[in-house]
């Protein structure tokens, strides 16, 4: 999966349907990440720290879009009529 889950922040399905508002809750200090059948399903996240993320994301997406942008006019600008396909890896 690639995150560090603490031991201590994970819930079975079942206890976090049995005790929802608590971990809403405590969702402002950290967040809780429910599993199923030992298998990460879900993450209850503050909506402060859920919106931060998501401003995040959409500040990396247009950063993404205008390095895109700047590579494509580098090609246009270099080689006239060899646009080429941009491997996003090499951005």
């Amino acid at each position: 999966m690639g995150i560090e889950i603490a031991k201590e922040h994970v819930i079975s399905t079942t206890e976090a349907r049995r005790n929802l508002s608590r971990y809403l809750d405590e969702a402002k200090r950290h967040s809780w990440f429910i599993f199923k059948n030992a298998t990460p399903r879900a993450v209850i996240l503050d909506i402060d720290d859920y919106e931060a993320l998501k401003r995040r994301i959409d500040e990396l997406e247009e950063l993404l879009d205008h390095a895109i942008l700047a590579k494509e006019l580098e090609v246009r600008r270099t080689a006239p009529g060899k646009e080429e396909e941009i491997d996003l890896a090499a951005l």
